[in-house]
């Protein structure tokens, strides 16, 4: 008799090959961002750079936020709703608080001036390498806190980009189309604002998509 599991395994196995082959393929920076979407809205198990089948349980409440972002060209990385707790990555004891906060890379710069227009109306943090935009030019940032005293405190001048040994994408074209864009980064300087920064994130992604859909 056959092993049901052992069925379903070498099915998952199976689709984990094709998903692979659909990342290998993926030759533009389009074309990532829209297996990210997927991936992000679990219609995928496979992305090359994250070390799980599907996203954490944190990011479930603003998954539909980076799903429409990822659609709207913002191909989005590292993505962390407001949060606290009591103990800090559960060694120090320490009560803990954290900013909203994402990274993503826009290659468009309609898309990037539009997303700089959002934040500043909504007064959140922006910061850009190429440093050339961004609502932060000067000063110091951070997103988490513990006992009240700043962790990963940054300048707003040395925000880095990841190098091609951190882009996981495996298409040599995609990879350094996304090399050339802008990595952005978008924090809520405001540690209890819950929602308010993908609020602001959905509009971004809905002006951009009816500007898509004027422009067929």
């Amino acid at each position: 008799m056959t092993n049901p599991l052992s069925v379903r395994g070498m099915a998952r196995s199976r689709r984990r090959q094709r998903e692979e082959a659909l990342w290998e393929s993926a030759d533009t920076f389009e074309a990532v961002c829209d297996l990210t979407a997927r991936w992000i809205e679990g219609g995928l198990i496979h992305h090359p750079g994250y070390g799980a089948d599907e996203v954490d349980d944190e990011t479930l409440p603003i998954r539909d936020t980076l799903v429409a972002l990822n659609r709207a060209g913002c191909l989005t990385y590292g993505s962390e709703p407001a949060d606290a707790g009591d103990n800090l990555y559960g060694s120090t004891g320490l009560p803990w608080r954290c900013r909203s906060n994402m990274f993503a890379w826009i290659a468009e710069p309609r898309l990037l001036y539009l997303l700089d227009d959002v934040c500043r109306s909504h007064g959140l943090w922006m910061v850009t390498a190429p440093a050339e935009h961004g609502t932060i030019t000067d000063g110091y940032y951070w997103t988490l806190e513990a006992d009240g005293q700043p962790v990963d405190v940054a300048h707003a001048d040395e925000l880095e980009a990841p190098g091609r040994d951190e882009i996981w994408f495996p298409h040599e074209a995609a990879a350094e189309q996304v090399l050339a864009a802008t990595w952005v980064r978008v924090i809520d300087p405001d540690f209890d604002a819950g929602m308010r920064m993908w609020r602001a994130l959905d509009t971004v992604a809905r002006i951009r998509a009816r500007a898509r859909w004027a422009a067929v």
